[in-house]
């Protein structure tokens, strides 16, 4: 890997996100990573950057990753979109993830009687 950019990563302390019926709590740094790596170069046309030299991380970088260096929006906007999507998916269990628009309905049915309720009151 070249750029390793974390998918959730959360520092300000715990933080509840709720997507699509996906509850993750995250508290700290968590999980997978979003990178370039050596293949995207060549499969992208990526040209490879030098390493920052002022960074105080870039000698342990260069040890493990070696010369070739690029920011993860050199991977063009919709294979990383595709990416992103194919890293979230393989984490929802495809039984709930099918299940999700009648789950969206009912909820949708339950909160509408519960306001008719209100408002007949």
């Amino acid at each position: 890997m070249v750029m390793r950019w974390p998918l959730c990563d959360v520092t300000a302390g715990p933080s509840l996100f709720r997507s699509h019926r996906l509850l993750l709590l995250t508290s700290g740094y968590v999980g997978n990573h979003l990178a370039v790596n050596l293949e995207h170069f060549e499969e992208f046309s990526i040209i490879p950057l030098k390493p920052k030299s002022k960074d105080k991380r870039t000698p342990r970088f260069v040890a493990k990753y070696g010369e070739r260096y690029a920011e993860v929006e050199a991977i063009p906007a919709t294979d990383l979109r595709q990416m992103v999507r194919d890293a979230i998916e393989s984490h929802i269990p495809a039984g709930e993830w099918e299940q999700l628009p009648q789950v969206e309905q009912l909820e949708r049915d339950q909160w509408e009687t519960y306001i008719e309720r209100i408002g007949a009151s």
